[in-house]
C-alpha cells in the first residue's frame, strides 16, 4: 500500500461539496487505487483527515491522463491533462509526506 494522509479545514457547509468530489474521483476507476477514507474531527467539526491509498508507489506516482470536455462558453473540444484529487474551493490543505505500509 501506498498513499496520502491530508488534514482538510473545511469551510462550514463544504460537506456535500467534498462528498461530490470523492464520489467523482472514485468513478474515474484510476487503475491501483484502493479507497479513500475521511475522518472527522471531535474537536473541530471542521477539520478532516483523509487517507487515499493506492496498490503500490508506482500506481500512486503514474501520470492519470484524463479527458475533459470543453466548458461550453468555448467550441466544444477534448484536452487531455494530469488528473489528481485536488481539494475543491472551500477547502484547505495540508499534507505530510506520502506514507507506505502494509494494508
Amino acid at each position: 500500500m501506498y498513499g496520502t494522509i491530508a488534514r482538510l479545514r473545511l469551510k462550514p457547509g463544504a460537506d456535500a461539496q467534498l462528498a461530490q468530489h470523492l464520489r467523482d474521483f472514485s468513478a474515474l476507476n484510476v487503475p491501483g487505487f484502493v479507497a479513500t477514507y475521511v475522518y472527522q474531527s471531535d474537536a473541530d467539526p471542521n477539520e478532516r483527515y483523509m487517507a487515499v491509498l493506492f496498490e503500490t508507489k508506482a500506481t500512486y506516482e503514474r501520470p492519470m491522463l484524463v479527458t475533459r470536455k470543453a466548458p461550453s462558453k468555448t467550441p466544444a473540444t477534448n484536452s487531455s491533462a494530469r488528473c489528481s484529487p485536488a481539494i475543491p474551493s472551500g477547502m484547505t490543505a495540508t499534507s505530510p509526506p506520502s506514507f507506505s505500509g502494509r494494508g
